[in-house]
């Protein structure tokens, strides 16, 4: 937290003063702490940090296109490293548990569509699904048909070994 606000602070002061690359490399090291402590959600903050960075360069920058689009494309540079790091915390965690028996269990897959989109989860149970399957993890997950678009659906049933349904009880 107040690494984050020693960056903002010290966005503002560079970019007042006309210094638009150096202060930007020490974004890094709370976005990647963020992506490893937080796995997948350390994702928001590095989408947070850069609509901050790209709005400081818009609001206090100079009025430049190839400094705009630098700046562009610095923060997407974030977001991958972001989304790199989240993926090797994820495997890091999972390698712990390698040659034990260990599940995996995931409760709800409509809740995390709050979250996110249909795709991106779709892409996030692909990538679960595949690393269970090369460390040999077993893993369960629940989804409500109802909740969720068809698309998904499919897409779930082809990444699943079995597929579970349970009849609709009858009420009253």
């Amino acid at each position: 937290m107040i690494f984050t606000v020693f960056v903002a602070v010290l966005t503002v002061f560079s970019l007042v003063n006309n210094i638009q690359i150096v202060f930007t490399h020490l974004y890094y090291v709370p976005i990647i702490i963020a992506a490893y402590w937080f796995g997948r959600n350390g994702d928001l903050y590095a989408v947070l940090m850069s609509a901050f960075y790209l709005s400081a360069v818009i609001i206090i920058g100079p009025y430049d296109m190839q400094v705009f689009l630098a700046a562009v494309m610095r923060a997407v540079v974030f977001i991958g490293i972001s989304l790199v790091i989240a993926i090797l915390a994820i495997t890091t965690i999972l390698k712990k548990f390698e040659g034990e028996k260990t599940m995996i269990f995931l409760d709800s897959v409509n809740a995390m569509l709050i979250h996110s989109s249909s795709s991106d989860l779709t892409k996030f149970i692909h990538f679960i699904i595949s690393k269970l399957r090369i460390m040999n993890i077993a893993g369960i997950l629940l989804a409500v048909e109802k909740g969720l678009d068809p698309v998904l659906l499919s897409q779930l049933t082809t990444f699943a070994d079995d597929l579970i349904e349970f009849p609709e009880e009858k009420t009253g």
